[in-house]
């Protein structure tokens, strides 16, 4: 059934946006060229917002029996360190690639390219998400490109390159998020028969992806990777977390229908199964506009709209942006880049770190200090900016400097301690006036408040095009005030480096993966690198990611 959204609220102001409910599943055959996968096959759960402990508590209470046996027949990544910022699609590359999202060629949801002359605020939210896939680095390929001419598929994600079947819930998905919170659904007060086709049940949603999946078997895909969205989606639109564990446990209960489909046709004991997430989820109490502060200064920044519906490609002009001194791109609404026009160069220059603290302000013929603005905001916690080689943290109070060389990551405190290491006994060993591999700082930091910290900042800012400033909010804020279609503010929230976003759980089962083993724990990229190996791709020196030796089976 197809339905014209502009056409039925009547509104002007309301973009064109046409949307499809299949009403079973639909296996298309192969495209010339395209080969039948061969064994061992591969299926990756990516459970959208699934946190460290809400996994956890749910394994402790078995309301996740089919998770809690994939662990105890397969390999359990305790201490997951995601990507950074801590985004959906985003978070997703390292898992394809065995590398740091950070080298992937996109930095987020929301970001800002100084190189391009059209269309420089990227936004993969609406009908521009097929611009991720055509933002990325050419090099290297996703497992989807690197497979082909074998047949792989993806359900519900938008950093898919290379799968030859890209199936999507489009508008229905996004409506099931909102569910009785739409205002516009409300205001219109649309008839009952409508309320199927425009606020669809989660779980009505959710099957579908779970039939489709289960229905494209039958091609035996290389690789299928299946996206479950609603425990994120109510998160955000909610904050609530009993209705969140009630998605988790739904979500569960597919993954095991799926198996069970799987045993089925015989492909059971030839499939690898990952089950990861993106990010955790968080609290929001009170949302906040970093913009304010700056303008009550005499700064300009533009804030780009949540999402793009009207069109598919981003058109906006660099020109439009030489009337204002910043752009604010927003991820995951916890986290926030600031980008900054250079005073005498333009938007093709980064200011430096003394033009940052001593920023010129055109109206007034004074200066102000962007970075000492942003942390008198009550909802800010940390602001982070590149100074030359080094990048400079600062909290209320407290700033260090992190650093990079060829003996690896050095974490200096300036003043008092932002990361608060010196406090821990495995990341107080790190601060000893040396550089340590990252490989040390993942272990010696998984377990604080901010694992891995130094190494996802830096890594990070160390992009051309990553933002000048990053923001990152205080517990229950986020920045994100009036901005969300539908809601206006969400109640729960991601994107920043605190360990209940960036710390989530791994885990492996199936084949060639060793029976009953934990690791303490391992990056996304590590996960990556060990779904290579088990499918017998090479290892480049050069990515992130190594293989985690203990969850191969002999």
């Amino acid at each position: 059934m197809l339905w014209s959204l502009g056409a039925l609220v009547g509104l002007s102001a309301v973009p064109l946006v046409v949307f499809e409910l299949t009403k079973g599943p639909t296996v298309p055959p192969l495209p010339d060229g395209i080969e039948s996968g061969t064994a061992p096959f591969v299926t990756i759960f990516l459970v959208d917002g699934l946190s460290q402990h809400s996994l956890e508590d749910g394994l402790r209470t078995g309301v996740f029996p089919n998770m809690g046996q994939c662990i105890r027949s397969g390999a359990y990544i305790e201490n997951g360190i995601g990507a950074f910022p801590s985004m959906t699609g985003y978070a997703f590359y390292p898992f394809l690639t065995g590398d740091d999202a950070t080298r992937s060629g996109i930095l987020g949801l929301r970001w800002f390219d100084r190189e391009r002359d059209l269309g420089p605020f990227r936004n993969y939210i609406g009908r521009t998400n097929v611009q991720m896939n055509r933002d990325l680095l050419d090099e290297p390929e996703l497992l989807f490109e690197e497979l082909l001419p074998q047949y792989s598929s993806s359900f519900n994600s938008y950093l898919n390159r290379g799968s030859v079947r890209q199936w999507s819930g489009g508008f229905s998905h996004t409506m099931a998020k909102f569910g009785e919170r739409s205002l516009l659904l409300g205001t219109l007060a649309l008839a009952r028969f409508l309320d199927d086709e425009l606020a669809p049940d989660w779980r009505v949603v959710e099957n579908q992806v779970v039939d489709e999946a289960v229905a494209d078997l039958a091609l035996q895909p290389k690789v299928q990777w299946i996206t479950f969205s609603s425990p994120d989606g109510d998160y955000h639109v909610h904050g609530d977390a009993t209705r969140y564990q009630e998605r988790l446990e739904w979500v569960d209960a597919a993954i095991g229908r799926y198996m069970e489909a799987t045993r089925r046709i015989e492909s059971f004991d030839d499939r690898v199964f990952l089950i990861v997430s993106d990010h955790g989820v968080v609290s929001v109490r009170e949302n906040i506009d970093p913009r304010t502060i700056l303008q009550e200064r005499g700064l300009t920044i533009f804030r780009g709209a949540v999402a793009v519906l009207a069109r598919s490609e981003l058109t906006q002009p660099m020109g439009e942006f030489d009337g204002v001194d910043g752009v604010l791109a927003i991820n995951g609404n916890t986290m926030a880049y600031l980008y900054l026009k250079h005073p005498e160069r333009g938007w093709q220059a980064r200011p430096d770190y003394e033009q940052l603290t001593h920023y010129s302000v055109q109206s007034s013929n004074s200066h102000v200090d962007v970075i000492e603005a942003l942390l008198e905001l009550p909802g800010v916690e940390m602001v982070v900016a590149r100074d030359k080689e080094k990048i400079r943290l600062r909290t209320r109070g407290s700033e260090a400097a992190i650093s990079k060389s060829a003996d690896g990551y050095l974490y200096e405190a300036i003043d008092g301690d932002p990361l608060a290491y010196h406090d821990d006994a495995g990341a107080g060993s790190l601060l000893d006036g040396r550089p340590h591999s990252r490989e040390a700082w993942l272990q010696g930091t998984a377990h604080t408040e901010f694992p891995f910290a130094p190494v996802r900042l830096f890594d990070l800012l160390s992009q051309d095009n990553a933002g000048d400033i990053i923001i990152t909010s205080r517990e229950g804020y986020d920045f994100a005030p009036d901005y969300e279609m539908f809601v206006g503010n969400y109640h729960g929230g991601h994107g920043g480096i605190r360990a209940d976003q960036l710390r989530v759980p791994y885990a492996l089962c199936g084949w060639g993966v060793r029976p009953g083993v934990k690791v303490n724990v391992a990056t996304a990229e590590d996960v990556g690198a060990t779904l290579r190996s088990l499918l017998g791709l090479p290892i480049h020196a050069s990515r992130a990611g190594r293989p985690l030796a203990a969850v191969l089976r002999d």
